[in-house]
């Protein structure tokens, strides 16, 4: 875990041809009652595939199996995992950081990023030995979407602020 450049030696060419439009993944989780309390839950995970001037960054990796659906996401815009500069994962819980090494067995070299007081946990959930979490400090920049430190889900939660859209991810 160590704070790092925005780019690496592996960032994707610019791609001109790639949208630039923000793209949601959502799925629908139903747990039965006895699994996480005395009744039944349901909730949406989120995903999001953000086309940027220097690569694609991916927000969260979901529960688990969504590289799938995050690779059917990135063949809409014209792109493939090659494509795929950083992955920030905004909280280290299962339904957004579960999917992480699906992804990454998919993109080995993206960068990833966690907030700081979260990227141990994240770092520990990762099989490869040769992927580094970036620690993302508030008020830092990620490809041009800005880092908001936002504790209180986790102490390492954050957000990220895509100014050119108008549009704040905070999941």
């Amino acid at each position: 875990m160590r704070p790092g450049p925005e780019s690496t030696p592996d960032t994707p060419e610019f791609r001109p041809d790639i949208p630039t439009q923000t793209e949601t993944i959502v799925r629908q989780v139903h747990l039965p009652a006895g699994v996480a309390g005395p009744t039944e839950i349901s909730f949406d995970v989120r995903c999001f595939v953000v086309p940027m001037s220097d690569g694609i960054v991916v927000i969260d990796t979901g529960m688990g199996d969504n590289a799938t659906d995050i690779q059917q996401t990135l063949e809409l815009l014209g792109a493939g995992w090659a494509d795929v500069s950083d992955v920030v994962i905004t909280h280290a819980h299962v339904d957004h950081v579960g999917g992480l090494n699906e992804v990454l067995s998919s993109r080995r070299n993206a960068v990833v990023w966690a907030g700081e007081a979260d990227a141990g946990a994240v770092t520990s959930g990762i099989l490869s030995s040769e992927t580094l979490v970036r620690a993302a400090a508030d008020g830092a920049s990620i490809r041009g979407l800005r880092v908001i430190h936002t504790p209180g889900h986790t102490q390492g939660h954050i957000s990220l602020l895509h100014e050119a859209e108008g549009l704040a991810v905070r999941r």
